[in-house]
């Protein structure tokens, strides 16, 4: 959590992803999330594989959206490693809050 912490929601909430851009309301940042995976060097992860996760730990952290989406990939002999981090985002309400 980066502050202050916000109910989970369900498991299976509807997160916003903004993977080039940040959403045009109000948001203050609520929670990094990261989803690692590790594959066999025939079979490759990409930002598909990892959105599930990423989504699921969203809406446990309680936040409305992700942002800031960073992906890594790297190899260790016949592992593929992808790695995603992103920001957990909560919109403000009417008033600003």
């Amino acid at each position: 959590m980066l502050g202050q912490t916000y109910p989970p929601r369900s498991i299976d909430c509807d997160v916003e992803v903004f993977k080039t851009s940040v959403p045009s309301k109000g948001f203050i940042k609520i929670a990094r999330i990261d989803a690692h995976l590790e594959k066999s060097h025939f079979i490759k992860s990409d930002f598909e594989d990892a959105l599930p996760e990423l989504k699921k730990q969203a809406c446990l952290s309680g936040a409305d959206a992700i942002i800031e989406i960073q992906e890594r990939s790297s190899s260790v002999l016949e592992t593929k490693i992808y790695h995603v981090t992103a920001t957990g985002i909560k919109y403000k309400d009417e008033s600003g809050k």
